[in-house]
């Protein structure tokens, strides 16, 4: 199975109602961003979401503005993908939610046989030590 067997096209009404179901949201307006547990995120304003990106371990809902409309594609794991695993350091505004988020890289062979990076997506928010044993 290849990484664009994994991804597909929504409508934005079948995005909005998807959202519940991811962990984490990370929304740039026009004027700020927001980046938080899917529980805290009370409101999106959609006419001012420049782009979005809501994850899980699972999958990811990417949206953005494409010739000024809200387009939205949903990327859901399979099995069989090959995955590398990373950490980044999230910025002290936002250590609230965690030490680090965790970045799932898949690659594919490309017509030689080499590996590169189909598609990279956001899956986690990893805790530290000192809030895993607090």
């Amino acid at each position: 199975m290849s990484i664009k067997d994994c991804i597909r096209k929504l409508s934005l009404e079948d995005t909005k109602n998807k959202v519940p179901s991811y962990d984490y949201g990370l929304i740039y307006y026009m004027s700020s961003m927001v980046f938080d547990r899917i529980s805290n995120i009370y409101d999106i304003d959609w006419e001012e979401c420049l782009e979005a990106y809501f994850f899980n371990e699972k999958g990811q809902l990417h949206i953005y503005r494409e010739d000024d409309v809200l387009t939205a594609r949903e990327f859901v794991e399979t099995e069989n993908l090959t995955v590398v695993e990373k950490k980044y350091e999230l910025a002290n505004s936002f250590k609230g939610l965690g030490s680090s988020v965790v970045v799932r890289e898949y690659l594919e062979p490309d017509e030689d046989g080499q590996m590169y990076v189909a598609y990279k997506r956001m899956s986690a928010v990893a805790l530290g030590k000192e809030e895993q044993n607090g």
